[in-house]
């Protein structure tokens, strides 16, 4: 790879620096650490790079890990942020220009050329140390402070799940920890991604040998009392509450306005507040009655056990009994299976477990097995061909409105009463349905991805692999259409 003056290959000088920059770093292919992972990284480049990252990962400790650099071109997720490796300690700055090329000799002998597209800042800075604890993390930075904003990359070895927690970024700064303002792309450390804060001119410098230390903490808020808690380097913590003399008051002490109180603009609740039922018609009433007469809270058939429960709780929208399937959705003799949808989202996460307890209380029958119906979201992408390709706009737009009209679960299908739980529309039912729009000729081409929520995140699914579960329920995604002649 050639310097932006034109110079030689980069090839030696890295792996030079790769055994040279901190003594902990060897250049070693046979077992590599982070210095051979880095320079094996960046002269590679090629596809066969993430297989090699994926392995360094699942030999390290901790699974996360921080990198400093500037990408390198788009599409590209490690290899731009390692070209720090290349700036000598004595630059405060260096530029790798744009048409500057990477050369590679691969293994059959043959040489592959890659082209940056992009300009590239090196800086000459490194992670030193990395201290995590189940609140957070403190991040200590080794190097020289550079003048332009940084990109730090967080790699994180396993996505999560879980509800999205706040973290807090602050840098330590001549007076003590301050706030830091940070465009996080790993949203909250869900996932691998980059994070851009400016270099603050008041950082703590602490000396080393390397030139300066510079200390970042990223803390987790905690939920049950709105409190931070830092955990630093030498194991510590201390507890950041939210209270000041301003806002206390002596018990029985009473405390005025002097000006006229605002009002409430947000109330945060981490309990569901959802309350009553939805408004029943004379008919949806008339039914429910006659179905009490008939099974008595007597539950034999599966259309009992479906009455008693959504008559318990008005606010399921579709209920469907499996005999014959166990607690984790296996076939199981003797065991019944009730899944029931409720279209809001939101309530039926939170109310789900409570009506199951309610239900399992009063039943008191071990056999009895209560879900919420997995919901598959279909993402449609399709190419149309219209007899007009003045109403091209308009067109799309009537396609992907027909389209969330008939995938509603509660509302769609062809007569409008929605899908039952357990089927989902094919690939030729969809299609039909689109050429049904007039001014539509015929569908050119169309791709349907399906992601199934089993209420913990969402994972793509082939769509024949969804049909195939008893409990699933389509529901519209995001569409993408496109009209031609």
């Amino acid at each position: 790879m050639k310097g932006p003056d034109g110079g030689s290959c980069y090839t030696e000088r890295l792996k030079e620096l790769a055994d040279s920059y901190v003594p902990e770093w060897k250049y070693s292919p046979d077992a590599p650490d982070l210095g051979t992972a880095a320079a094996e990284l960046f002269l590679e480049l090629m596809e066969g790079n993430e297989e090699k990252w994926d392995e360094f990962l699942k030999k390290r400790r901790d699974n996360l890990f921080f990198l400093l650099g500037s990408e390198c071109t788009e599409g590209r997720c490690a290899e731009g942020y390692l070209v720090f490796e290349l700036a000598s300690m004595e630059m405060d700055e260096a530029w790798i220009l744009a048409g500057s090329r990477v050369m590679k000799e691969c293994e059959n002998g043959k040489r592959v050329s890659y082209l940056l597209q992009e300009h590239v800042q090196a800086a000459p800075w490194r992670v030193k140390e990395t201290v995590r604890s189940s609140e957070g993390w403190e991040i200590l930075l080794e190097g020289k402070r550079p003048s332009q904003a940084v990109n730090l990359f967080l790699m994180i070895e396993t996505q999560s799940r879980e509800r999205k927690k706040t973290y807090g970024w602050k840098f330590l700064g001549r007076n003590g920890w301050e706030p830091m303002n940070v465009i996080d792309g790993t949203e909250n450390l869900m996932h691998s991604g980059l994070v851009c804060f400016p270099a603050y001119r008041d950082w703590e410098e602490i000396p080393c040998k390397a030139g300066k230390e510079y200390r970042i903490s990223i803390t987790a808020e905690d939920g049950t009392d709105g409190t931070y808690f830092a955990v630093f380097a030498n194991g510590g913590g201390i507890r950041a509450e939210k209270t000041g003399e301003d806002a206390n008051t002596a018990s029985g002490g009473k405390w005025k306005l002097e000006k006229s109180a605002g009002f409430v603009s947000k109330i945060r609740n981490p309990e569901g507040c959802f309350g009553g039922i939805e408004g029943e018609t004379a008919e949806q009433k008339r039914k429910r009655q006659m179905q009490t007469v008939r099974h008595q809270e007597k539950t034999v058939t599966p259309a009992d056990y479906e009455a008693v429960i959504k008559s318990e709780f008005r606010n399921i929208e579709k209920i469907r009994c499996f005999p014959g399937y166990g607690e984790e959705g296996k076939k199981a003799d003797g065991e019944i299976l009730v899944a029931f949808f409720i279209p809001d989202e939101e309530e039926g996460h939170c109310c789900y477990h409570k009506w199951a307890k309610q239900i399992y209380d009063k039943r008191k029958d071990p056999r009895l097995h209560l879900t919420a119906a997995w919901r598959v979201r279909l993402d449609i992408q399709a190419d149309l061909a219209a007899a007009d390709f003045s109403r091209g706009m308009e067109l799309a737009d009537l396609a992907e409105k027909r389209l969330a009209s008939y995938l509603d679960p509660v509302t769609g299908g062809k007569d409008g009463s929605g899908w039952k739980i357990g089927q989902i529309p094919g690939y030729s039912q969809i299609r039909q349905e689109i050429q049904r729009i007039p001014g539509i000729s015929y569908v050119k081409r169309m791709r349907i991805a399906a992601f199934l929520d089993r209420g913990y995140g969402q994972e793509e699914i082939d769509i024949r692999e969804a049909a195939a579960i008893p409990w699933i329920l389509p529901i519209s995604g995001k569409h993408e259409i496109h009209v031609t002649i």
